[in-house]
């Protein structure tokens, strides 16, 4: 079973990104869907890049999840029904109501959850406090910190530069990584 940390998944996002730099930062303010399928392709690399597959169209309402291996007993190998899914990943355009999707997160019973938005440094502790009531809320067995672990990534830029902040959920409280 594969268990990936916070800090792996940010190394290979940072590892994955200095490929796909140029294209994702061209795309920046552009249309949504272009975008969009840029950051699949990252989401694509960082799953190949910690040894994982990767389904990244939709997957029981998630927007992609990273597995190790999936079920072929019980379903077509053409199928993806993971065994577990080792990482749950949301990708929200707009951090305005990116609340739902930390919501959505807490449901799953996932070895990491992931949420990559985009907002202004300037807001990071306004969401950043609006996801940990979530989360505590959520944290019935109290394990989020330990078992469950929750990791938060803002993007920030201006069409010629991207930046990525990572905020992982410990002891209560989002702490930069």
């Amino acid at each position: 079973m594969v268990i990936v940390t916070p800090t792996e998944f940010k190394t290979a996002f940072e590892k994955s990104y200095i490929d796909k730099e140029q294209d994702i930062v061209s795309k920046w303010k552009g249309p949504l869907t272009p975008f969009t399928a840029v950051m699949r392709s990252l989401l694509d690399s960082i799953a190949d890049n910690l040894g994982l597959h990767i389904n990244n169209s939709d997957y029981y309402t998630l927007d992609a999840i990273c597995y190790e291996d999936k079920d072929t007993e019980h379903f077509s190998e053409e199928a993806v029904y993971a065994k577990y899914i080792a990482i749950a990943i949301e990708h929200e355009n707009y951090v305005i109501g990116s609340e739902a999707e930390i919501n959505k997160l807490q449901l799953f019973n996932v070895p990491l959850k992931v949420l990559i938005t985009y907002t202004g440094e300037e807001t990071f502790n306004y969401y950043l406090d609006r996801y940990t009531k979530i989360i505590k809320d959520a944290d019935i067995f109290d394990d989020i910190s330990t078992t469950r672990r929750q990791l938060v990534v803002f993007g920030t830029g201006d069409g010629n530069t991207a930046n990525w902040h990572f905020f992982c959920y410990e002891d209560g409280n989002f702490v930069p990584l």
